[in-house]
């Protein structure tokens, strides 16, 4: 498999440079699978629906992105709709959470901040830095209602639960 993972794309000139270039380089190397950061694709400030539409048209496979990727109000809005729209790990106060679950076995540690992991039941689980979490086939969404900026590793391993 050949991957091309791209930088940062930054405002107009960086999105022109991906839609102009990106089409002939992954015919000429044929690349089977292409990531980009677009976290400050729309103007260097967060990412809109349009824009992912566009990286999508000229062979973009998944779009990363950081904690500028808020920056843009309407992001919340379609976030979710996009499955290669990658939400970052690094969560500033007040980012919206999603539930989800995952069928992988998850190992998150707390670096910085705070976070908490809400359950569709209502519990909500504080991890503050240094907190390590172990969990798999939970359905969760990760929220900041701390004063800082929380960031996560996370490792996942893919894993088939029996029955």
């Amino acid at each position: 498999m050949r991957a091309l993972f791209l930088g940062d794309i930054v405002g107009r000139a960086g999105r022109q440079a991906v839609y102009e270039h990106l089409p002939g380089l992954i015919k000429t190397h044929r690349f089977d699978f292409v990531v980009v950061n677009g976290e400050n694709a729309a103007g260097g400030f967060g990412i809109n629906e349009k824009i992912v539409c566009e990286l999508m048209d000229a062979g973009v496979d998944v779009v990363t992105t950081g904690n500028h990727v808020w920056d843009q109000k309407e992001t919340t809005n379609f976030i979710d709709d996009y499955a290669c729209l990658l939400r970052p790990i690094n969560y500033p106060p007040g980012t919206p959470g999603r539930m989800h679950r995952t069928e992988t076995l998850d190992f998150i540690v707390c670096v910085a901040g705070g976070i908490d992991m809400e359950m569709d039941d209502g519990l909500a689980i504080h991890l503050g830095a240094g907190d390590v979490m172990v969990q798999q086939g939970t359905n969760h969404s990760w929220i900041n209602n701390g004063t800082e900026t929380c960031r996560l590793a996370i490792a996942l391993l893919d894993a088939k639960r029996k029955g």
